[in-house]
């Protein structure tokens, strides 16, 4: 007998017909595709082989990806192999995507993540944050929400919310201990979940920010400086995400406070406390801290500046011209393998050790979404 899977996964017997299912339905796709069409002209256009190949091995992927039969960076990889036994493309061309820039945008991005999560800065961001904006329920929803976007718009979606989580956990272990009820009220029930939804919504929000702060971002630049032949910078983006951030993170705060949970606890016992406590367990900011704060500060300025940098001009030749949002990135994810924190025991801002946490499988997934792109 067949045991039950979890919401939103599949059981074992699906992904192994899924397995077996999805070339085979990819080679009826190939079979069934005519050999033209006619176009809105009235012309008629022919399919070439390597398109109907290429529709072919699209629909391969998608339900390998939709059904995780193998992990979603083994089926990103499936072009490497099938595109050039297809005569899809040449393998040469089929490996360009799998290297370029924009995933080692990511990649730099990624390094400076384990950096800040390494020395325990995002906690330390996310703590002073709630200290600023104060303890009341609606104060600490809002707070709660910008730290998780601020963070996310530099770090991962996942990663962030994965470390947000457990602070929202204490900020409502601190209201159910503080509580005079015996029981959770609803006014309790209702603070709980707009503090995990805000964790949600400001990890979703945040990274609309920068490219590097969601992967689909990255996948649209790509998209457009292949398709158009536009570069967009991580401040041309900012340009757009930004103020997209900006009127979404209120309007969602609004949303949650105003609309969906309006009843809420009066005030929260001891949690001016708590956050206090919390910060001085921290202590002083660390060396390693310092250093990684120095290093994302400097990269986010020349990101900023970046179409400055690479126009300034010395005797008529532009020395910067190649400093490209990705070679920053690279750049500052390298520095803090060389940068010292401990000169005795040897002790980098950054080691090999603490980047086990960067998700290397979103790079080949990348590699594959480009080249099928």
């Amino acid at each position: 007998m067949e045991t039950p899977t979890q919401m939103g996964t599949f059981s074992k017997l699906s992904k192994t017909v899924a397995l077996f299912l999805a070339p085979l339905l990819a080679l009826l796709l190939y079979l069934v595709l005519p050999d033209s069409y006619v176009n809105g002209s009235g012309q008629t256009v022919a399919i070439t082989h390597a398109a109907k190949a290429c529709l072919a091995i699209l629909l391969w992927m998608a339900l390998w990806w939709f059904t995780e039969t193998v992990p979603i960076a083994v089926t990103a990889l499936l072009p490497i192999v099938l595109y050039p036994l297809c005569d899809v493309n040449t393998l040469a061309k089929t490996l360009v995507p799998y290297a370029s820039d924009t995933i080692y945008l990511f990649l730099g991005g990624f390094l400076l993540a384990a950096g800040i999560q390494r020395w325990g800065l995002d906690k330390r961001i996310a703590l002073k944050t709630l200290q600023i904006v104060g303890t009341s329920p609606g104060a600490i929803i809002a707070g709660m929400m910008v730290a998780t976007g601020f963070i996310s718009m530099w770090v991962s979606n996942t990663a962030t919310a994965a470390m947000m989580v457990p602070i929202a956990m204490a900020v409502m272990s601190v209201v159910r201990q503080s509580s005079s009820s015996p029981t959770i009220t609803k006014g309790e029930r209702n603070f709980g979940i707009c503090v995990l939804l805000a964790v949600a919504y400001g990890a979703s929000i945040g990274g609309m920010g920068t490219i590097i702060g969601s992967p689909p971002n990255g996948i649209f630049v790509r998209f457009v400086q292949q398709t158009y032949g536009i570069d967009v910078s991580i401040f041309d983006w900012m340009k757009v995400g930004m103020p997209v951030v900006l009127i979404l993170m209120p309007l969602s705060w609004l949303l949650l406070t105003k609309v969906l949970f309006r009843e809420q606890i009066k005030k929260i016992e001891g949690g001016k406390e708590w956050i206090k406590e919390e910060l001085i367990s921290l202590g002083k900011l660390s060396k390693g801290e310092t250093v990684v704060l120095i290093v994302f500060v400097v990269t986010v300025i020349l990101w900023c500046f970046g179409a400055q940098i690479r126009s300034f001009t010395i005797d008529g030749v532009r020395p910067f011209k190649q400093v490209s949002d990705a070679i920053i990135a690279m750049a500052a994810g390298i520095s803090l393998f060389c940068i010292p924190v401990d000169f005795r025991r040897g002790e980098r801002a950054l080691d090999w050790k603490h980047c086990d946490s960067i998700p290397w499988d979103v790079l080949l997934l990348f590699g594959g979404g480009l080249t099928m792109a």
